[in-house]
């Protein structure tokens, strides 16, 4: 039997569902992922008034294979730990985002309710006064025997309710950040983001806290004003195959940070870390290797999709008229892209060279941005070595050795669907080559 666990806004679990008819959970590594999860209809009110849902991992689905679902939802409880890559670990939170109801129960949607810094009002129905669940939208007639469609994306989505509203600078320089200007790694850059526009005040995403720093190298002069803060992280952290996660703790200590006391009080919390994915391919010794072969026997089937040709070169045309930088990569033929940068202003300190290296740097992620790459879309096979959650993740760079597809090539693994029954589970996963 597998639980689901509903959370509300505070990520405080507040119910749990064992009865659910399929469950298609993907993670990549732009912008999260997504889910869709069929249930019975008489849960989806119980579902509609929840904010979160926390699928419980790949190890819980393994368990719970051929295993009849049980219609009790039994008591809540813990034990999860964030961002666990072991057999045992790997639980992630989704954001519901809409529950539709249709097979003579009639149809309705309703979006979160998360505070959005749009200028708009969002709401998700009318509640019922003290009773925390919703008074419309589910008809009391008809909907025996019909399912229910829950719909929305795992808990890096909360990002995108959060916007940059100053005009700031990346220098790509070691220093001291400032009101205008960010210093330091690109992992610093992106830490400070969140936590000036989605952990202080009055932007404070409810539980959200920054994890430990993974200590990555990389730098980039960058300009920042604009654009939602989840849209803005991942063009930032893409062109280097890096990206960002949120984890679920259900524990997470009150004073901060994971080397708090035992004895510490302790909260529910979304944690944040900045990833990169792991070399597993033959051209390394440091980590086990993940070889995906038909001659292996976990490839269950194999489909190669080829992408549009991408651009190499970028000019970039600055906010003087005058002003204007080539970003340029190697490899394929030339194809040239021209990038209007308006809103990058050049400061009355920075330099000719840094106001050039930010234009470049702009350009560089408009050339990631556009660029659609040949992809292999593989079944996995779940029997095997290696084995998804302890041997390789998602933005793991692994080997292919399909000649049915005649495909031989290192590829980085962009994301994987988890799509669970009651009678099975199924890994379908997404090179990038």
């Amino acid at each position: 039997m597998m639980i689901m666990f509903l959370l509300d806004e505070n990520l405080t679990p507040a119910a749990a569902v064992t009865e659910f008819y399929r469950l298609e959970w993907k993670r990549d590594c732009e912008g999260g992922g997504s889910f869709t999860w069929r249930i019975p209809a008489r849960l989806a009110k119980e579902v509609r008034a929840a904010r979160y849902v926390l699928y419980p991992g790949i190890e819980a689905a393994r368990a719970a294979v051929g295993q009849p679902t049980a219609a009790a939802a039994p008591a809540i409880t813990g034990g999860h730990t964030p961002g666990a890559f072991t057999e045992t670990g790997g639980a992630e939170l989704g954001v519901i985002e809409s529950v539709s109801l249709a097979e003579g129960g009639g149809l309705y949607e309703t979006a979160g309710a998360d505070h959005r810094e749009t200028g708009e009002s969002v709401g998700a129905g009318s509640r019922l006064p003290g009773t925390g669940a919703y008074g419309s939208g589910v008809r009391s007639s008809g909907i025996a025997g019909a399912e229910a469609v829950v719909r929305g994306r795992l808990a890096e989505a909360v990002l995108e309710s959060r916007v940059i509203s100053d005009a700031l600078t990346a220098t790509g320089e070691s220093g001291t950040d400032t009101a205008s200007a960010l210093s330091g790694t690109l992992e610093h850059v992106v830490r400070v983001l969140v936590q000036r526009y989605a952990i202080d005040r009055p932007h404070s995403i409810p539980g959200l806290v920054l994890g430990k720093e993974e200590g990555h190298a990389e730098r980039a002069t960058a300009g920042l004003y604009g654009g939602n803060l989840m849209s803005r992280i991942t063009s930032l952290l893409r062109p280097y195959g890096m990206w960002y996660e949120l984890a679920y703790d259900p524990a997470y200590p009150a004073s901060g940070g994971t080397d708090a006391p035992e004895t510490a009080d302790t909260a529910p919390a979304l944690i944040f870390t900045v990833r990169k994915g792991t070399d597993r391919t033959f051209g390394q010794q440091s980590s086990s290797r993940a070889i995906f072969a038909e001659a292996l026997g976990n490839v269950a089937s194999a489909v190669v999709r080829r992408g549009a040709p991408g651009y190499t070169v970028a000019y970039v045309a600055g906010a003087d008229a005058a002003a204007s930088a080539v970003w340029e990569e190697a490899g394929g033929p030339r194809r040239e892209l021209f990038v209007r940068a308006a809103g990058l202003h050049k400061g009355e300190t920075m330099t000719d060279e840094a106001y050039t290296a930010l234009l470049q740097s702009y350009g560089r992620e408009k050339l990631a941005a556009a660029r659609t790459p040949d992809t292999v879309t593989c079944v996995l096979t779940d029997d095997g070595f290696p084995r998804y959650g302890r041997d390789f993740r998602v933005g793991d760079r692994c080997r292919l050795e399909l000649p049915s597809c005649d495909c031989t090539a290192d590829a980085r693994l962009s994301g994987i669907t988890q799509t669970v029954t009651p009678d099975g589970l199924t890994l379908t996963a997404e090179f990038t080559l």
